[in-house]
């Protein structure tokens, strides 16, 4: 108590809600960092156990020898820079033991188990990358073969593609409509080989194969896409102002020109190349 003039000031019950109010905020920092502390140990462990099975995946073809590569590269990195992980969770937990935190038995189990855990792990990779080296030999040459498979193949598809697709000599826009679909199935099939060819060539730090005529393929159906993409809009249009009455029309003339004059917008700026095909000309 302290005496001013004619006043006495008692401080005792302040400091009883300042003490209260100190309590409060160290619970709330030990539940926030409780919450933190478990979720890294939880993350760690987890990813330690996930990618260990993971590795013991059988290696068959060249995308799980991709993935278990990818994955032993991961583990490698993460390894580096492990303990940077590990010992921030260790002093999480030894603060929250120090406040009397009250710790599930669960996760002093995981805590105690973390750096085994992760033991198991590397040798598992070790493992791994010890079985991997045996077959790596076998799957290169399969590359090199299925490489020089896909390179005919590709000029086949080219060359069937300028004598019987979209833009042969002929052919009504539904019927290029039909058949751009089709192709476009069939490109998406190669690229997709392509992107695994490449990948196992950059795998083995080969030369990658450059593939010109799917390039070519691919700008060629971008291009049919906007152009034939712009016809099938203005033919459903069309279907859908077929259905309006005259009676209706005066007051749908002015989105009807709206929408005219979003079509002309689209058709303006298609690229001058493909202003020089027919097909463009005809629609």
């Amino acid at each position: 108590m302290f005496t001013i003039g004619a006043l006495a000031l008692k401080t005792g019950k302040m400091k009883q809600q300042l003490t209260k109010e100190v309590r409060k905020w160290m619970q709330r920092y030990v539940t926030n960092l409780h919450r933190l502390a478990s979720d890294k140990l939880t993350a760690l462990t987890d990813y330690c156990k996930t990618t260990r099975s993971q590795l013991g995946r059988a290696v068959d073809s060249l995308n799980s020898l991709s993935y278990i590569m990818n994955l032993l590269t991961e583990v490698r990195s993460r390894q580096s820079a492990i303990h940077s992980q590990v010992e921030p969770i260790f002093d999480m937990y030894s603060m929250l033991e120090r406040y009397g935190a009250e710790i599930p038995q669960e996760e002093e189990d995981l805590k105690s188990m973390l750096w085994t855990t992760w033991g198991k792990l590397v040798n598992k990779a070790e493992e791994a990358a010890s079985s991997i080296a045996v077959l790596q030999a076998d799957f290169r040459k399969e590359l090199f073969r299925n490489v020089r498979t896909f390179r005919q193949d590709v000029r086949a598809f080219r060359q069937d593609f300028d004598r019987n697709g979209p833009m042969r000599d002929g052919v009504t826009p539904d019927e290029a409509i039909e058949c751009l679909r089709r192709y476009d199935e069939e490109f998406q099939m190669r690229e997709r080989k392509r992107e695994l060819y490449q990948g196992g060539e950059k795998l083995f730090a080969v030369p990658m194969t450059e593939y010109p005529d799917l390039d070519k393929t691919r700008k060629e159906l971008g291009l049919l896409n906007k152009l034939y993409g712009l016809y099938r809009d203005v033919m459903d249009k069309k279907r859908e102002w077929d259905t309006i009455m005259w009676v209706d029309a005066s007051q749908n003339i002015e989105s009807m020109t709206g929408e005219m004059e979003g079509f002309e917008a689209r058709q303006k700026k298609m690229p001058g190349r493909l202003r020089q095909w027919k097909a463009f000309q005809d629609l």
